[in-house]
C-alpha cells in the first residue's frame, strides 16, 4: 500500500494562529488549496434570509428557467448555504442557512457574486482495512459531472438538529449509503473533522474505517450500484495507491482530503 508517509501540504491559514488558542479568522474564498484536520467542527443554521437571494430574486428565476432547459433534472428543493466560515487552531465554525438550489446555482454559476460564500457540503472518507479510499465517478447531469470525487453531498434541513446545529457525521454516513447502497451500520468513526478549501469550494470530510479487506469493500459496493443505489453515480473505485491521483480526472477538493488521509496512515 502507498503509505510512505505525510506530504508536505498546500499553505495553511490556520497555521499561523497555532500559537493563539480560541482566536478564530474569517475565511473567504478564493483558497489556493488547504485542509486541515481538527477536533471540533461547529456548524449552525438559523431562519436570517440570504440577503443576495433577495436581490437578485427576478434574475435567479429567469437564470433557473435557462438552467433547467438545459438540464431538466435539476430539482429546486431547499439547501443549506454556506454563508460564512471561521477557523482558527481549536478547530472551525460556519454559518448556514436553508435556501432553494435555483439561489445557489445562480450564485455558484457566477452570475452575481457573495464574497463571504462558500460552495460548502459533506464529503466521506471510507476506508477498508487496508487504508484504501472509496472514490466515486459523478455521473452526467450532475454539477460534477464527468469527475471522480468522494461520496458525499449538500447539507439540507434533514441534517438540522432541534438546537439548530448541523450533524455533518449523520449526513456523511446517510449520503455515502444513499449513493453506494452501502449499510451505514459498518461505518466506524475515526474522530476529528477535515476541511478541506480549494476555490470557493469547502468540503466537510469525515474519515471512516470498515472491518473489511478492499476486495470485499468493492463486492459489496458493486451490488450497490447494481441495485441502482446510486443515480448520482456511474462507478464507484478504491483507490489503493496514492501515486494514482495524480492521473485521475478529479474534483481539488477531493484530491486534497484523499492525500492527506493517504499521508496518515491511521
Amino acid at each position: 500500500m502507498g503509505f510512505s508517509g505525510p506530504e508536505i501540504g498546500p499553505v495553511d491559514r490556520c497555521a499561523a494562529l497555532c500559537h493563539q488558542p480560541h482566536i478564530m479568522i474569517s475565511l473567504r474564498p478564493p483558497s489556493p488549496g488547504e485542509v486541515d484536520r481538527v477536533a471540533r467542527l461547529t456548524l449552525t443554521s438559523d431562519s436570517a434570509p440570504w440577503t443576495f437571494a433577495g436581490q437578485h430574486a427576478a434574475a435567479i428565476g429567469a437564470h433557473w428557467q435557462r438552467r433547467t432547459q438545459e438540464n431538466p433534472s435539476f430539482f429546486n428543493g431547499q439547501i443549506l448555504v454556506l454563508r460564512a466560515l471561521r477557523g482558527g487552531s481549536d478547530g472551525f465554525e460556519g454559518h448556514l442557512s436553508l435556501e432553494r438550489f435555483a439561489a445557489f446555482l445562480f450564485w455558484r454559476d457566477g452570475v452575481q457574486s457573495d464574497p463571504d460564500v462558500w460552495d460548502g457540503f459533506v464529503s466521506a472518507l471510507v476506508r477498508s482495512r487496508q487504508g484504501d479510499v472509496v472514490l466515486g465517478l459523478n455521473a452526467a447531469g450532475t454539477l460534477s459531472g464527468g469527475r471522480m470525487g468522494l461520496p458525499g453531498g449538500f447539507l439540507d434541513a434533514n441534517d438540522i438538529r432541534p438546537d439548530g446545529s448541523v450533524d455533518v457525521v449523520g449526513a456523511a454516513a446517510r449520503e455515502f449509503s444513499e449513493e453506494t447502497g452501502f449499510d451505514a451500520s459498518l461505518l466506524r468513526r475515526v474522530p476529528g473533522y477535515l476541511v478541506a478549501r480549494h476555490g470557493r469550494y469547502c468540503a466537510f470530510g469525515v474519515e471512516f474505517r470498515v472491518d473489511l479487506d478492499t476486495s470485499e469493500l468493492q463486492q459489496r459496493l458493486a451490488e450497490g450500484l447494481n441495485r441502482g443505489a446510486a443515480a448520482e453515480l456511474e462507478a464507484i473505485n478504491i483507490l489503493t495507491e496514492r501515486s494514482d491521483l495524480d492521473a485521475l480526472h478529479m474534483l481539488d477538493h477531493a484530491r486534497l482530503l484523499v492525500r492527506h488521509v493517504f499521508g496518515h496512515a491511521g
